[in-house]
């Protein structure tokens, strides 16, 4: 069977172990029950499908760089939900494909071959993630026009969504056929978002038993480390890179809450980042890494572990002592295994996360403000956390095994509902007993002091907060401001534009006067060549007339030939008649006498003018009467 998967990965170039470990976790569950062709969604498809053995092909794309303003979203969405409609026909064969529309087109393509759709667990449905919710709701409203089954699993919703985020995914969603949510925030928020027929479950993080099999072995990837840690013998941290404001202040405070850390527990303490590049510069939880080593200093009880495969870090951390972090994966990891966190939490977006993933094994309280940190509060907590350690202990352990057999059935669910023919599963089912929980005591002590920390630490988190609020406000009037700037230079370049627009109008007009002109003279050059044809052709009448009276005395001059030809032969037959004669016979011996003393031309000519002078009438002889009279 074939499925197609989206989830938040990206590559070497942008690693998030917690979400590669959701979509991991996913491929794992479906190929064990049936899945043969996987096609995965990815903002690096060759890592993807090298990574994990399966076809990997690009994401639709939605912009990302204004989470206030859906608009371009919008306009991308649409674009993508027109090729959808017009799959198939005459106008999309003849439509020209860009980048974009083929991007789109192959994901079309991909959900229209497959069996179902899967999207996979994150928290990326929130105002914090626009081009993420567009691009879900893009999918599964892809999987409903294609008539093709799809699921969610593993979602955080909100806690914050824009109106029209709001109206996408409560239709989207709504055709699904089974949403789980992962925290109890979460499930409840859908209340009021999903209509009440689209089946919804509160499940575990999919990556909660990543990587608790047998085969894992987490000694085999800590490259760069110099030695592995035994079991329950140091402490994971993981914190993410600071935003710029205050960063100082706050590695200097992380700095001392690690050496808090040491002296409270007498373990070393292993930074275990989950963000960042797996080559190149240091970038996120790797770079905090570098900068808190540098300030505690080399072979001072603090390790700073690679970025691990998702499957190495979900290992490592069920090994620990005890687990603290400002991200969501390794809360997930330690309770799974037993293992006492510490959640950090930022804002209203990670304490919904961090203090859901707590609340599956009732230990939500556990978590502090980033701002106590320095404070000394989460220190204290610390405190009590690693004095309770054994009694969490025994709280988590028999949680993890009634977890396991949860998430199984949990897929199995997620199975029948994107591969059954009818309807699917339930649209709800018995809640699961909910777990005893854990508060600590930290909020009861009679100290004065304790009471008045933790109360400035709760107007310094208020006060962080506002000072937060207005950093997001600044930073989107700047976003305007830059962008007002982008459309002030737009509209200096269309200014420039219409002016060289303008010159070059003028100098079209100024060829076209040009041209008229020319024109004209053409014009009058045609008339004069006409004129010129017409005498041409008066004149070629005169020598025609010329060349007939020509032709004319040709002819005359060639009869006149023709009768001098004639009378020449009158004469020769004459001559020929003469010398037939009896007298010229006699003569002969005369002639020839005569021949002997040639008078010459003298006596002929002499003979000749005496006869003409003194003989009117008589002619004067032919050559050929002259030449035989002189024989």
């Amino acid at each position: 069977m074939k499925f197609v998967l989206i989830g938040d990965v990206g590559g070497a170039g942008g690693f998030h172990a917690g979400d590669e470990a959701m979509l991991e976790a996913a491929i794992d569950q479906i190929r064990v029950r049936g899945a043969t062709d996987i096609v995965v969604i990815s903002d690096d498809p060759i890592d993807t499908a090298a990574r994990y053995g399966v076809q990997a092909i690009p994401r639709i794309g939605f912009p990302a760089e204004n989470p206030l303003v859906d608009s371009p979203c919008d306009t991308r969405l649409d674009a993508v939900l027109e090729l959808l409609h017009a799959r198939g026909t005459a106008s999309d064969r003849g439509a020209v494909v860009d980048d974009s529309t083929a991007t789109a087109r192959a994901v079309i393509e991909a959900v229209a071959s497959s069996d179902g759709l899967i999207v996979t667990g994150g928290g990326n449905l929130s105002s914090s993630w626009p081009d993420h919710v567009y691009e879900r709701v893009a999918l599964l409203e892809i999987a409903r026009h294609l008539r093709v089954p799809s699921i969610v699993t593993g979602q955080t919703l909100g806690p914050h969504l824009t109106k029209r985020q709001h109206e996408l995914l409560a239709g989207s969603l709504g055709f699904a056929r089974l949403v789980g949510l992962r925290e109890q925030d979460s499930y409840e928020m859908a209340d009021t978002l999903l209509p009440p027929t689209t089946p919804r479950r509160l499940q575990l993080d999919d990556a909660a038993f990543l990587g608790s099999g047998a085969a894992c072995r987490v000694d085999g990837e800590l490259d760069g480390v110099q030695r592995l840690p035994e079991e329950r013998s140091f402490v994971a941290l993981t914190l993410n890179q600071p935003c710029a404001d205050g960063a100082d202040e706050l590695v200097g405070g992380f700095a001392e809450f690690v050496k808090r850390l040491q002296s409270t527990t007498g373990l070393p303490v292993w930074f275990i980042p989950h963000v960042g590049r797996l080559d190149g510069e240091p970038t996120g939880d790797i770079l905090l890494g570098a900068r808190l080593l540098e300030r505690l200093g080399h072979g001072a009880g603090f390790e700073v572990a690679p970025l691990l495969a998702p499957r190495t870090i979900a290992a490592l951390t069920r090994r620990a002592a005890a687990v603290v972090s400002t991200r969501y994966h390794p809360l997930v990891f330690g309770t799974a295994g037993a293992v006492p966190c510490l959640g950090i939490t930022q804002d209203a977006y990670t304490a919904t996360k961090l203090r859901g993933a707590l609340r599956h094994a009732g230990l939500a309280d556990w978590t502090v403000p980033l701002e106590a940190v320095t404070t000394g509060l989460a220190g204290e907590l610390f405190d009590e956390l690693w004095e309770r350690r054994d009694e969490i202990a025994r709280h988590l352990d028999p949680l993890s095994t009634t977890w396991r057999a949860r998430q199984v059935r949990h897929w199995d669910e997620m199975w029948e509902a994107v591969t059954s023919q009818g309807s699917g599963v339930p649209v709800s089912r018995v809640a699961d007993e909910p777990p005893d929980t854990l508060v600590p005591e930290l909020v009861a002590l009679a100290d004065a002091q304790a009471v008045a920390d933790s109360l400035t630490a709760r107007v310094a988190v208020d006060e962080r907060r506002w000072r937060a609020s207005f950093r997001d406000a600044e930073r989107y009037a700047r976003s305007l401001e830059a962008t007002l700037a982008a459309r002030v230079i737009e509209i200096d370049g269309l200014h420039h534009a219409l002016a060289e627009s303008e010159s070059r109008v003028l100098g079209l007009e100024a060829r076209q006067a040009m041209i008229e002109a020319e024109g004209i003279q053409l014009l009058d050059d045609a008339m004069h060549a006409e004129r010129s044809a017409v005498a041409a052709r008066a004149l070629a009448v005169d020598v025609r007339r010329q060349l007939d009276a020509s032709a004319a005395r040709n002819t005359e001059m060639v009869a006149s030939l023709a009768a001098a030809t004639a009378a020449e032969s009158f004469h020769r037959a004459r001559v020929d008649q003469l010398r037939a004669t009896k007298t010229l016979r006699w003569t002969s011996a005369l002639r020839r006498a005569w021949g002997r003393i040639r008078p010459g031309r003298r006596v002929v000519r002499k003979f000749k003018r005496r006869a003409g002078s003194t003989q009117p009438g008589i002619r004067s002889p032919s050559s050929a009467e002259a030449s035989v009279f002189r024989r």
